[in-house]
């Protein structure tokens, strides 16, 4: 599964020392009874805003563990950010933040069998004024690739092409299917896929509206 939000938080301190304020998009099973989760958040304190990526592990009761897969130490840190999280609970995990992969692995033990509940959720120990996050562009998609099926047996390759000519994805064809990886862009992609024989020469092609987990089948 695919999720998307734009993540927008309030303000770029907090003028006091030891509490905090986060705002982000969570992705947690709902297939055990554990709090277990993947999120996208900013990190807000007196030293200034950090965006980072966690995975958090648990009980019943709530998150006992956190483990920090990526940050951006950077200073002077945008307040809204873009983030894709895409995971099948088990051992994969991709997250784009602004469009940039900044997690991708196949090999973790998430612990996060699905369904999944998602939500998107400010948190603040700070209590000297009421802040709220605010969450635009939610959507979400069966994943991250776009399958073509049913391709002619002299194919070559399968393109997603823009408005302007440029190759967003491309994919080789094997056994008749092609498999092109979108999850980097906003969806819906707008974009025409073309299909072409192993000679370069354009067998079909159709512009259309793009979903990560669309598939599509060649009429021949």
């Amino acid at each position: 599964m695919l999720y998307h939000s734009v993540i927008t938080t309030p303000v770029q301190t907090i003028p006091e020392n030891s509490v905090y304020y986060n705002n982000g998009m969570y992705v947690q099973t709902n297939g055990s009874n554990n709090v277990n989760y993947v999120t996208c958040t900013s990190n807000i304190s007196s030293f200034g805003t950090v965006w980072a990526v966690f995975w958090a592990t648990g009980n019943p009761f709530g998150a006992t563990s956190f483990t920090r897969l990526w940050y951006d130490p950077s200073l002077n840190q945008p307040l809204t950010r873009d983030c894709t999280i895409i995971t099948n609970g088990n051992n994969y995990l991709k997250v784009y933040m602004d469009g940039v992969k900044v997690v991708d692995s196949t090999t973790m033990n998430l612990l996060m069998p699905a369904p999944f509940n998602v939500f998107l959720e400010p948190q603040s120990s700070y209590a000297g004024q009421l802040l709220n996050g605010t969450f635009t562009d939610y959507y979400t998609s069966t994943g991250e690739n776009v399958t073509v099926t049913n391709l002619p047996s002299n194919t070559g390759r399968v393109d997603i092409v823009d408005s302007s000519g440029t190759v967003l994805a491309t994919s080789h064809v094997a056994n008749q299917i092609a498999s092109l990886n979108v999850g980097q862009y906003h969806f819906p992609l707008s974009g025409t896929i073309k299909v072409y024989d192993s000679s370069n020469a354009l067998i079909t092609s159709r512009p259309s509206s793009i979903y990560g987990g669309d598939v599509y089948s060649v009429n021949h």
